[in-house]
């Protein structure tokens, strides 16, 4: 066990170097450390917590459920360094954070400019075909070929950088789409898993499959390679009761048809829109038929697909958090939303054993919120029940907003804020205030030049339907918040009744919280936040959320 003013004299003292390519220095620091971050009592307590449970486990793997504002990146780093101080990693091993969105992992490096920072292969131009091609397609794919750009290459000298550098930021998607690949990075440290409430969703997403879709994608794959006539793969894959099938069916003219694409973007120096699309299509099917081999390799054949209406589901999520936990000796599940029973009875309940039959500790830890109950209110507004039917009407949206508008004019007319509006048609109703105060993101408009203009301005209100998460608005950037309806997924869906109502009931929690939480960032910060929705009540009587944030709640009339 090691102490709390042990860890402290450790984190503010300790430095590894390491050996960034030459290309990326301007980039990329040479030293690991947390010095400069002052960690207070609490995050020191925490980190001591978390940090002797996995020591003190074999295969040590702990969730841990903070307040929105903790300071989960600072935990996770403290916790990954001291690790590596003590030799349970080897800097020969490779550990990461896994984050939702490529902006989170740019916030992520921007504190820690160690970390290497690896997005997927649409996000690197090519110099050797004159950046008009992405790393995707490049000459590169082909592992013979040797570029003569590949130490002036920013994706080929960061994949280079993945062999040697210790700690990466990724994304999910980076994640889900190379988790499969047993020797493409060394998936052996630590791997620390930032928002993990949205991996559910994210692995529906990522493995679903709806098979009419994958059917009419197919067709013009075929099409592409002059097969469709003779062919009847479409109409199986559109009639097939199991993954299985349509791995075993369409797998070879996937991998063809993105060998001819990469080769002719090799040899042309680019692809018109329609053979992109091809690309993205094929390459996608054939990882997802990878992905799928390896999940019911690790999962010990307790995984499977199951069939409703035209999707396969895969079913249950627990046997792939397993092949997941398989990949590292250590894992740490970091989110404001976990709900404890869910999640280890559920998401986790098969994660009592390795592939050797070595047991695998799980802990749980929480922490209550920091901040004082009036620096972080919820009002709850009574007076409207904000259904989908509800939002059809016209006059029931001109209301949501002049009340939104009241709220802002009223009690906040000298802070910035933000609406968390469910649609851009809803946002667009904010133009007709004719207000310079809305900074209104529309369908088809770029959302960053939006937050920077609000960044700036003196009480500017941002309203959109996509900053619900992943987003920082700390201190004056947002003092307020206002939530138009309770974010509920459409009832009655495949998913719902393949995961259960124990599942739709988290997703509409774990996006209620992370609303509320976009405007407090840290122990000083403060902000208000407005439900205007009065299914809160619904939900609460189906999910319980975490004690700091129920305690949040201020109901009004």
């Amino acid at each position: 066990m090691i102490s709390k003013q042990e860890i402290k004299h450790i984190l503010e003292t300790i430095s590894f170097k390491q050996s960034v390519p030459p290309f990326l220095k301007s980039i990329y620091s040479d030293n690991i450390n947390v010095k400069g971050f002052n960690l207070y009592d609490e995050q020191l307590d925490l980190v001591e917590e978390v940090f002797n449970n996995i020591m003190g486990s074999n295969l040590g793997c702990a969730v841990v459920e903070l307040p929105t504002g903790y300071g989960k990146s600072l935990i996770a780093m403290s916790v990954m360094i001291l690790m590596y101080h003590f030799n349970m990693i080897k800097q020969s091993q490779a550990s990461f954070v896994v984050c939702n969105k490529k902006l989170l992992q740019t916030q992520y490096h921007d504190s820690f400019k160690f970390l290497l920072l690896m997005k997927g292969k649409d996000n690197y131009l090519c110099p050797a075909r004159s950046n008009h091609i992405t790393a995707s397609v490049a000459p590169c794919t082909d592992p013979n070929y040797d570029c003569s750009y590949k130490d002036s290459c920013t994706y080929m000298c960061t994949k280079t950088a993945m062999d040697t550098l210790p700690i990466a930021v990724i994304n999910y998607a980076w994640y889900l789409t190379y988790l499969h690949k047993e020797n493409y990075w060394r998936f052996n440290g630590l791997q620390v898993f930032d928002e993990c409430h949205l991996m559910p969703s994210m692995l529906m997403e990522k493995l679903n499959v709806n098979r009419l879709e994958l059917a009419e994608q197919l067709r013009a794959i075929l099409i592409m390679l002059g097969r469709a006539s003779a062919s009847t793969l479409p109409e199986i894959v559109a009639r097939a009761e199991s993954y299985e099938t349509i791995a075993n069916v369409v797998e070879k003219e996937v991998k063809e048809c993105v060998d001819i694409l990469r080769a002719r973007a090799s040899s042309v120096g680019m692809l018109d829109e329609s053979e992109e699309q091809l690309h993205d299509w094929a390459s996608t099917i054939s990882t997802n038929i990878d992905m799928f081999r390896f999940l019911s390799k690790k999962s010990g054949g307790t995984l499977r697909y199951d069939r409703i209406g035209d999707k396969l589901l895969i079913n249950p999520l627990s046997g792939v958090y397993n092949a997941i936990l398989s990949k590292s000796s250590y894992s740490l599940f970091m989110s404001s939303t976990i709900e404890e029973k869910y999640y280890l009875e559920s998401i986790l309940k098969d994660a009592g054993m390795n592939e050797k039959g070595e047991k695998r500790t799980v802990t749980y830890i929480k922490r209550p919120s920091l901040f004082d109950r009036d620096k972080r209110l919820i009002n709850v507004i009574r007076g409207f029940r904000v259904s989908s039917r509800f939002l059809q009407s016209e006059e029931n949206i001109k209301a949501l907003v002049n009340l939104s508008h009241t709220i802002a004019t009223e009690y906040h007319p000298e802070e910035r804020g933000i609406i968390f509006v469910n649609s851009y048609e809803q946002a667009n109703y904010f133009t007709s205030l004719d207000d310079p105060r809305y900074f209104v993101h529309l369908k088809g408009e770029a959302l960053y030049p939006l937050i920077e203009g609000h960044d700036k301005s003196k009480n500017g209100i941002l309203v959109s339907p996509v900053v619900s998460e992943g987003f920082d608005f700390k201190g004056d950037k947002s003092r307020f918040q206002i939530v138009f309806k309770i974010p509920f997924l459409a009832p009655n869906t495949e998913e719902e009744k393949i995961y259960g109502e124990q599942w739709y009931f988290s997703e509409a929690m774990n996006k209620l919280i992370q609303m509320t939480g976009r405007s407090i960032r840290n122990k000083s910060d403060y902000a208000s936040s407005y439900i205007l929705d009065e299914n809160l009540d619904y939900l609460l009587r189906n999910f319980d959320p975490p004690e700091w944030w129920r305690d949040s709640l201020n109901y009004l009339n």
